[in-house]
């Protein structure tokens, strides 16, 4: 049996985890990845990327914090949302009574949740010993994360326990995970050239990527990206929008 591959979309908004390897195949009877949904109140969804810091301030990851944010919101608590937004950049994260972390702290509290849910996933959890552990992964970044944003993200890691494989950038991850299948592979796109439009919460991504002439492989032959026209920053003119709307009419 092979080792399991992992790997991890650490997401503005959400975040997953997947594995793959004979193990899997043999489990799902499937040739398909496993991606560790999180299926809180029965819907199979990614889990949110938010951090809620309770009064002892101790973090809840996922579903249950972003759940909470508008009971809880203030009165001691403190939610984190696009943590992934702030890391690079050198400056803590103020939560509540004074407390402070560095924004790699908190994403690190998501990482150790993505970790703990797909090790207690019945496919893992059968395993003898370190066997379905998650150790070694690949993880997803924007295209335009610098040096110190890859800096933090290993940090993230290591505090949870993780060890950094290698970067894929998102689009082409995206691209890869979308034709991906063992017996046609990317027989549909040999020779040609194809864009990749990732539309996130924290960043705007495209490549272009381009497969060879038999459908064997897939080369990235450029990539490029912007910040300020992702899901975050629509959400926050949309919210704009409604209050100015509202106050206009209410008064």
């Amino acid at each position: 049996m092979e080792t399991l591959a992992f790997g991890i979309d650490f997401g503005t908004t959400n975040s997953i985890v997947s594995a793959w390897g004979d193990y899997v195949r043999q489990a799902l009877q499937k040739d398909e990845p496993l991606a560790f949904w999180n299926t809180t109140g029965g819907r199979p969804r990614p889990h949110p990327s938010v951090v809620w810091y309770r009064p002892d301030a101790s973090p809840v990851v996922g579903h249950q914090a972003r759940e909470q944010m508008q009971a809880y919101e203030g009165m001691g608590h403190a939610f984190v949302r696009s943590v992934k937004r702030k890391l690079g950049r050198n400056q803590d994260v103020e939560l509540t009574g004074g407390l402070r972390k560095p924004a790699y702290e908190i994403a690190a509290e998501v990482f150790k949740h993505l970790k703990a849910h797909a090790e207690a996933h019945p496919a893992l959890a059968d395993l003898s010993g370190d066997q379905g552990k998650v150790k070694d992964c690949v993880v997803t970044v924007p295209v335009s994360f610098n040096g110190q944003q890859r800096r933090d993200i290993r940090l993230a890691m290591e505090h949870a326990s993780l060890r950094l494989r290698c970067f894929i950038h998102e689009p082409f991850a995206a691209l890869i995970g979308h034709f991906y299948n063992s017996a046609t592979k990317l027989q549909s796109l040999r020779g040609q050239r194809v864009l990749v439009f990732d539309w996130g919460g924290g960043t705007l991504d495209v490549c272009i990527a381009e497969v060879n002439q038999d459908g064997s492989r897939i080369l990235e032959l450029a990539h490029d990206g912007i910040e300020d026209r992702a899901g975050d920053d629509f959400d926050q003119k949309l919210m704009t929008a409604v209050k100015h709307k509202f106050l206009q009419k209410s008064g």
